[in-house]
């Protein structure tokens, strides 16, 4: 997963990364890896992400036709329309967000953010 994550890094850039598991059914998150900053709003992100559709939530992207988006395109480039990044990763200096749901024939089995 850190070599995945770090090929990506010189690829694409980023400085902040989650990988988090599910399980394909419920697609609940089980476990995962991550380095980012923003532990505090950790609770309140998640809260904002599946309580809601917000931009790139996770659940939305494992189940719609395109595997992959970037929060300022979801937006049109206001990424304070989503309250998840307006609340908890403005806050912490992320900008743009890209996400791509990890899917198979089973179904999604996790997420790459970054």
């Amino acid at each position: 997963m850190r070599e995945a994550v770090a090929d990506l890094q010189r690829v694409i850039g980023f400085d902040r990364w989650c990988w988090p598991f599910a399980d394909p059914e419920t697609l609940l998150p089980l476990s995962g890896a991550a380095e980012h900053d923003y532990g505090p709003g950790l609770p309140r992100a998640l809260e904002l992400e599946y309580s809601s559709d917000d931009f790139l939530a996770k659940h939305v992207l494992a189940r719609r036709a395109s595997a992959a988006g970037s929060l300022s395109a979801e937006t049109g480039g206001d990424l304070a329309r989503s309250a998840r990044w307006d609340e908890v990763m403005r806050p912490a200096g992320i900008g743009d967000v890209a996400a791509v749901a990890c899917r198979d024939a089973l179904g999604c089995w996790g997420w790459i953010e970054a």
